[in-house]
C-alpha cells in the first residue's frame, strides 16, 4: 500500500470516526437530565425524535469507514509487528461489527420509550425493554472489550517500535 492509499483510508476511518460520535450525540443528547431513574433509558424521551431520526442515519450510514480506518492502522503497524497488527485489525472488525448491530437500535429504542410514554401504557413496553436490554444492550460491554483489547495491542505494536507511528500516538489509542 503506498502512501497516498494509507493516508487516504486514515481519513476515512477518521470521517467515519466523527459522524458516527456525532450521530451518537444525537441519539443521546439529553439537554435537560440524564436521571429519570423511573423509565428505563427514560432520558431519551427528551431527545427528539428528529434527532434520533438523523443521528440514527449519520451512525449506521457511516461506521462502516471505522473498517477503512482500521486498515490504516493494521498497515501503519505491521512493518513493527505483524502479529499485533493483526490482532488489531481483526479485532477491530469483529468489535465494529458488534458496534454496528448495537449502534443501530439505539434510535428504535429511542422511539419505544417515546411511545411506551405517549400510550399511558408502560406495561405493554416492558417486556420489549427488557428484550433491548438483554439482546442489545449487552453488546456495548462486549464492544468495550474489545476496544480495550484493541488499545492494547495497538500500545504494544507502537512501544515495540518500527511502525509508523510515533511513541506519542499511544495517547491515542481507541480506549482513550
Amino acid at each position: 500500500m503506498n502512501q497516498r492509499q494509507l493516508l487516504l483510508f486514515g481519513y476515512l476511518g477518521l470521517t467515519g470516526s466523527i459522524l458516527v460520535g456525532i450521530g451518537e450525540f444525537l441519539v443521546h443528547y439529553n439537554p435537560i437530565s440524564y436521571t429519570d431513574n423511573e423509565i428505563p433509558y427514560g432520558y431519551m424521551l427528551h431527545v427528539s425524535k428528529e434527532n434520533m431520526t438523523l443521528g440514527h442515519f449519520l451512525m449506521v450510514g457511516f461506521v462502516p469507514l471505522y473498517f477503512a480506518g482500521y486498515w490504516h492502522i493494521y498497515h501503519a503497524l505491521k512493518k513493527g509487528s505483524p502479529l499485533l497488527a493483526s490482532a488489531v485489525l481483526l479485532l477491530g472488525i469483529y468489535a465494529f461489527t458488534i458496534g454496528g448491530i448495537w449502534v443501530g437500535s439505539r434510535a428504535q429504542m429511542g422511539y419505544m420509550i417515546h411511545e411506551q410514554i405517549a400510550s399511558g401504557q408502560a406495561h405493554l413496553f416492558e417486556s420489549l425493554v427488557d428484550s433491548y436490554t438483554y439482546h442489545l444492550e449487552n453488546l456495548v460491554n462486549v464492544l468495550r472489550v474489545l476496544i480495550l483489547l484493541i488499545s492494547g495491542c495497538f500500545v504494544a505494536a507502537i512501544l515495540k517500535g518500527n511502525t509508523m507511528y510515533p511513541k506519542w500516538m499511544i495517547c491515542f489509542n481507541p480506549i482513550l
